[in-house]
């Protein structure tokens, strides 16, 4: 079946050939701030994902169950089941839960949007990396189709998983590494 075919394909690695925030030198100095949406957790949740920010910021703890994120996409009101990775899941496992919401500000309230772009921003003003102010949190869903052709999936299960109705967001997404 396809839900099948999506948690097989979603649990394996593309080999590094896709790059990911959190191996990054620059942002381990972040790895023990879980308590709000500062460091890598908004990071490895929109990769891991591959949806919207608005969407990951109201994952709720009780939506993640036998290790796959099931909810209604926000803009396309589409049921979603997205099987979460060997390393999602054990990255969220490390995360206290301090409120109903994966993404809380220090209070355990969920994350605003606005917070959680300030504190994104911020991250990214600490990088070592001179272009690290180009990069939107927009790419990291373009990153996740990327990794998913990388592992081999076609356009149906990208679409699966990332929602989309049609394949031509997926081209603009998946460029050459779609072909």
């Amino acid at each position: 079946s396809t839900a099948s075919t999506i948690r097989v394909v979603a649990t394996q690695h593309s080999a590094g050939k896709a790059p990911s925030l959190s191996k990054g030198k620059c942002l381990n100095e972040h790895q023990g701030r879980h308590e709000s949406a500062t460091g890598p957790l908004p990071y490895e949740l929109s990769i891991g994902l591959g949806q919207r920010i608005g969407d990951t910021r109201k994952i709720r703890w009780s939506d993640i169950q036998d290790g796959a994120w099931d909810f209604n996409q926000g803009k396309t009101d589409k049921l979603l089941w997205i099987p979460l990775t060997k390393r999602l899941q054990d990255f969220l496992s490390e995360v206290p839960k301090a409120g109903s919401t994966v993404l809380t500000n220090r209070s355990g309230d969920p994350a605003t949007y606005r917070s959680l772009a300030g504190e994104m921003r911020d991250v990214k003003a600490g990088l070592e990396f001179d272009r690290a102010q180009e990069y939107v949190t927009h790419g990291l869903r373009k990153n996740a189709a990327i990794e998913l052709y990388l592992a081999g999936c076609d356009d149906e299960i990208v679409k699966a998983m990332t929602g989309h109705s049609g394949v031509e967001m997926l081209k603009k997404y998946g460029g050459q590494v779609r072909q």
